[in-house]
């Protein structure tokens, strides 16, 4: 049980026994408010009465609109400026939070927190913190994970086992079964064969982490030529660069362009993982939401860690659907966690990327599908002291 003194005429002592409000602050990015997901899942079954806002950045707020967990979506609008703040106080404060989780455990989320007056204010372990003076902000804290679990998908759901003890991850967006229905429709319009389906993620060419638009061209052909069904998939502002790849394909291969709401493409995702189908990208927002309506990854890693942000489960994890191509071998600053690469030679690390590789990757686990619901049981952490 975490206790503090009670403020706002609460009584006494609030608890999180039974809280009558709880926040969850993650504010961004695509990924990661997917990754938290499970918590609210959790929370929702430990505190079944309770009612669970979440703040969140504007621009991600579709990811968790339309969960029936959430009863109050707070929006920050991060270009706001001073306003933004004042704003997002003024609706924190309405809702009176029992209980503010921060998910994030940066400054901007902390501050956050404890704007919106909770109470307890729970967090990661304070080692788990970049930005470590910042974790003064929170006043109970979850165990540390254990040093072989490094990714960010675990330090979620290790919150989750703090509060709600052992569960199951359940990370979908609470679909209902006519947005199921629209995905399985978009797919059959952009599919309509019986061949395995391979979904390709075409980025912005100016992110470090996105491969060379030849690279892709090329998996997207090998695909073709292996009688996959291709589907090519971007951003809103990517959609040039998406046809280029897609020029003078055979007739197997489709453009889905973006931009697009989370639910739908979550929708059409969970359809291409009923049809047995891969997702092949970067390590990339829509990459995690594929990853948690069951669609099997190959993620495309340079200079980030696919042990930290990759797909979840981690592909290393024997049980894993995942599969990680990486260049072979690669380059020693590999991974370097840099938005910007500084090398002479370029970001070597994913131009050394082999599409043949990459193509045997995606053809594997698009031909043994997943079921996202088999997954063990998330073990609750043994009890830690509120101020470690």
């Amino acid at each position: 049980m975490l206790r503090t003194r009670g403020v706002g005429g609460r009584g006494t002592f609030a608890t999180v026994d039974d809280p009558g409000r709880i926040l969850v602050v993650r504010l961004s990015h695509l990924g990661d408010v997917v990754q938290t997901v499970p918590l609210v899942h959790a929370l929702a079954e430990r505190f079944p009465d309770a009612e669970i806002g979440f703040a969140v950045q504007r621009e991600f707020a579709g990811v968790v609109r339309g969960l029936r967990a959430v009863s109050r979506v707070v929006e920050f609008d991060r270009r706001g400026g001073l306003r933004a703040w004042f704003d997002l106080r003024r609706e924190l404060r309405a809702f009176r939070p029992d209980l503010a989780i921060d998910a994030q455990a940066n400054t901007k989320s902390a501050f956050v927190a404890r704007a919106s007056g909770a109470p307890v204010r729970l967090a990661p372990a304070r080692a788990e913190w970049r930005e470590p003076a910042a974790s003064r902000l929170a006043n109970r804290f979850a165990p540390p994970l254990p040093p072989d679990r490094v990714h960010a998908q675990e330090r979620v759901l290790r919150l989750a086992a703090h509060l709600c003890g052992d569960f199951d991850p359940r990370r979908d967006l609470d679909l209902t079964d006519d947005e199921l229905d629209r995905g399985r429709a978009t797919l059959h319009g952009l599919a309509p064969t019986d061949a395995p389906v391979v979904v390709v993620q075409v980025g912005d060419e100016r992110d470090v982490r996105t491969p060379p638009r030849g690279t892709v061209r090329a998996i997207v052909r090998d695909l073709v030529d292996a009688g996959a069904q291709v589907v090519v998939t971007c951003g809103g502002d990517d959609v040039e660069s998406a046809r280029a790849v897609v020029q003078g394909a055979a007739e197997r291969v489709a453009l889905r362009p973006g931009p697009e709401a989370p639910r739908e493409l979550a929708a059409w995702f969970a359809a291409c993982a009923e049809r047995g189908g891969a997702f092949v990208s970067a390590d990339t927002g829509p990459m995690h939401l594929a990853a948690a309506h069951g669609l099997a990854c190959v993620c495309l890693s340079g200079p980030f860690d696919h042990r930290r942000t990759g797909p979840w489960p981690s592909a290393d994890a024997v049980d894993s659907p995942h599969r990680v191509v990486r260049a072979d071998p690669p380059p020693e600053c590999s991974p370097c966690f840099a938005r910007t690469c500084h090398l002479p030679g370029g970001r070597v690390c994913m131009e050394r990327i082999a599409a043949d590789d990459a193509v045997a990757a995606a053809l594997a686990v698009a031909s043994r599908g997943w079921n996202h619901g088999a997954h063990e049981a998330h073990e609750a952490p043994p009890p830690a002291a509120d101020h470690p």
